[in-house]
């Protein structure tokens, strides 16, 4: 077969349809014409992966490549169709709650258990990207290549290439790759996809897979030169084997330069994207491919430099992660002991890497993000030596007391001193009764994050005016901040002032649109000023960004309870369970469960939940279990 036979075929099918155009009309025809089936094949396929790259760069993944949503169009051009599935990239732990669909056989494992867990009403378990596209294309480069049941054999894993002997190791591989169950395992895009098939074509090296067969690589090599082999003596013979010898090595050597290259455009790429892990993965391997060879220096310069920048952005990513941790979990009051000493013990590994991230080597750090690093490692230090001394036992107090002192002091050597530090670490002195070594003046806020930082400190030694105050201070220098607003909401709400704590959340919604606690925190303003309606909306939304937010779903089952659903509020209350809350939280949404199993009238299940709430510690518990026990 050949590509002209396909040509045939289209003009049966379109034949009383469409006038056809002459088999030498139009670059696209005249090129089928004259292409093997392999080449038609894999030319075909790379327009289908070019048209797919478009829609991925439009932030669209198509959910329902399959032959009958591909056309040929009468000139001979591919065409993807039917668009209708199309949809934005699926994060891991997202609830779909728009359209999800695919066609069976022609989907992904991570599309397919997509489509799974949301028919169950539960979040997607792993990502659905661009990637998800390129397993179907595989099932159709498999199937048009060796006909029915190759997809399926393909996709099992098991060997379908002997259906077609023109079908190479390289362009099997290709397939494989393609029809990989873990999605980091397929191309990286569509593009890489598209570039190899084109370079199948032209008898190029591939990049995306190993060329690992060498008998393939000669006769693509032999493709490439026809003449090379046109020597009629023994000694041209002689030479034409040194040559090949010279020119094998040189394009081994070349193979690998290119790949360095590409994993160091590949690295670059996913760095800019903030993507530090996949790009610490490839920038590692590039690494590793040039020195492995005699790559040019300046190769090796610039994927050593982009591999330090990478892991330093990995790095701070996570100190930054945490460090907002830490600003959720610790608003007006600490956190529990359970969930504080998980957070305590998520800071010693990385704050030991804390010169690694101001004076990393090779790598000149930029003023924002030095100062963004500072920022981060102070508050960690500053909330990890409070809740240290927090959660020390009565005899170990002046242990923990002096080891917060030491812990403030390693953060002003390596980050500086500010108004919070010193008078945190003045509290500690004066609490053990060396109030005298610590002679370091009052420093005044001056900058924004300075009075951030010092209304941070006010908070946790309960003085909520003076923090709001510092707060206010720091809008008037930045007032386009989340957390200077996002604290300001906080006090507003300890303090009453719940009409500002709305406008306050309302802002940080508007600068983190995706962030559950604004949600979260503007309910229960909202609901403190009877706007019952507004809060339970916003409860609810809260829950749709972190289905774990357990305080969300026991403040709106409360919602619910008031109003008389009383099967409404059990199911949030079984939810906020189910999210595993700290022990304080599991003991109130027991107690609620129990008024409302009473409320229903079910004085068993009521009396089974205020005994477990009363296990828990919660004290409002004993009264109500001991009068259902008695049967008042």
């Amino acid at each position: 077969r050949r590509g002209r036979h396909l040509l045939e075929a289209l003009g049966r099918v379109q034949a009383g349809h469409l006038p056809l155009p002459a088999s030498d009309e139009g670059p696209y025809r005249r090129y089928l014409d004259q292409a093997s089936y392999i080449q038609a094949i894999c030319w075909i396929v790379a327009c289908l992966a070019d048209a797919l790259h478009e829609a991925h760069a439009h932030g669209l993944v198509h959910m329902d490549v399959k032959p009958s949503n591909v056309l040929i169009a009468a000139d001979g051009l591919p065409l993807l169709l039917d668009f209708h599935l199309a949809r934005k990239p699926i994060k891991s732990g997202e609830r779909v709650a728009d359209r999800l669909g695919g066609t069976p056989g022609w989907m992904a494992p991570e599309q397919a258990a997509a489509l799974k867990a949301v028919s169950l009403g539960q979040p997607v378990p792993e990502p659905v990207n661009r990637r998800a596209d390129l397993y179907p294309l595989g099932l159709l480069l498999c199937a048009a290549l060796c006909g029915p049941g190759a997809g399926i054999e393909g996709a099992s894993g098991k060997p379908w290439q002997h259906r077609n002997s023109q079908v190479s190791p390289g362009l099997a591989d290709i397939v494989q790759k393609c029809l990989a169950v873990k999605p980091a395992e397929r191309y990286l895009d569509a593009a890489t996809l598209a570039d190899d098939l084109r370079r199948h074509i032209n008898d190029l090296p591939l990049r995306g897979v190993a060329n690992r067969s060498f008998m393939e690589r000669w006769r693509k090599w032999r493709r490439r030169r026809p003449s090379a082999l046109a020597r009629g003596t023994a000694w041209s013979f002689t030479v034409l084997a040194l040559v090949v010898a010279a020119a094998f090595g040189y394009a081994f050597y070349l193979q690998h330069v290119r790949e360095a290259e590409t994993d160091l455009e590949d690295g670059q790429k996913l760095r800019v994207e903030h993507r530090f892990p996949e790009a610490v993965r490839i920038l590692t391997r590039g690494s590793e491919r040039a020195s492995a060879i005699l790559a040019p220096q300046h190769l090796k310069e610039m994927l050593d430099q982009q591999l330090r920048l990478a892991k330093l952005g990995r790095l701070a990513t996570d100190l930054h992660h945490l460090a907002d941790l830490f600003r959720f979990s610790y608003g007006i009051t600490p956190p529990g002991g359970e969930e504080a000493r998980n957070l305590v013990g998520k800071v010693p590994a990385i704050w030991a890497k804390r010169n690694l991230l101001l004076k990393p080597e090779g790598v000149a750090l930029d003023a924002e993000l030095e100062q963004g690093i500072r920022i981060d490692l102070l508050e960690l230090a500053i909330v990890w030596a409070d809740l240290r001394v927090r959660l020390a036992s009565k005899s170990a107090v002046n242990e923990a007391l002096r080891e917060a002192c030491r812990l403030l002091d390693q953060a002003k050597a390596t980050c500086g001193a500010s108004p919070a530090l010193n008078r945190e670490r003045r509290a500690y002195a004066k609490a053990l009764g060396e109030i005298g070594s610590f002679h370091e003046p009052d420093i005044p806020p001056r900058t924004a994050w300075e009075h951030y930082d010092l209304g941070r400190s006010y908070l946790r030694s309960g003085l909520t005016s003076e923090a709001a105050e510092e707060f206010q201070r720091t809008l008037e220098l930045r007032p386009q901040d989340f957390w200077p607003n996002f604290y300001q909401g906080l006090c507003a709400y300890e303090l009453g002032h719940f009409e500002d704590a709305i406008a306050a959340f309302r802002t940080c919604i508007a600068l983190a649109p995706t962030t559950a606690e604004c949600y979260y925190n503007r309910a229960r303003a909202a609901d403190a000023l009877k706007l019952t309606r507004q809060a339970f909306s916003d409860y609810s939304r809260a829950l749709e960004l972190d289905p774990s937010l357990a305080v969300a779903a026991l403040n709106r089952g409360m919602l619910s309870y008031k109003a008389g659903r009383t099967d409404d509020a059990i199911a949030d209350f079984h939810r906020a369970l189910l999210a595993r809350p700290d022990s304080e939280t599991v003991g109130r949404t027991h107690y609620s469960l129990a008024l409302a199993h009473l409320a229903k009238g079910d004085r068993t299940s009521a009396l089974a939940s205020a005994q477990e709430a009363a296990a828990r510690g919660y004290r409002e518990a004993n009264d109500l279990s001991e009068n259902l026990r008695r049967g008042r």
